[in-house]
């Protein structure tokens, strides 16, 4: 290159781009904390000759981006007295519990 007096233009120095990071925040610091929610308690259910009756109740929301989890049961139950003619001629069922159930999928996206 030829400078303005005619001799060699300077060479100029330094970089020709200047880098920064960006978008260092986590999903989490980009979207508010949402806290899970439980929806409304079903009514109780009637009293089963094994002398239980239960209620439920949903996740109504998923805690998401750093939120709080759900805690509490979604399921209650408590004693009561039969009162159906069918559980007077019942022989008492002990308690079993079955498998666990497949994990839902996970609602975070990043």
């Amino acid at each position: 290159q030829v400078g303005e007096d005619g001799g060699a233009a300077p060479v100029c120095r330094g970089s020709q781009e200047d880098l920064r990071p960006c978008n260092l925040l986590t999903c989490e610091g980009m979207h508010v904390p949402v806290d899970c929610e439980f929806g409304l308690w079903q009514d109780w259910s009637g009293c089963e000759c094994s002398g239980t009756r239960q209620r439920s109740r949903a996740i109504r929301r998923e805690a998401e981006y750093g939120g709080q989890l759900c805690s509490g049961s979604q399921r209650m139950m408590q004693p009561c007295k039969p009162t159906s003619p069918a559980c007077s001629t019942t022989a008492p069922v002990a308690c079993e519990l079955g498998d666990w159930r497949e994990w839902s999928t996970c609602p975070r996206t990043c």
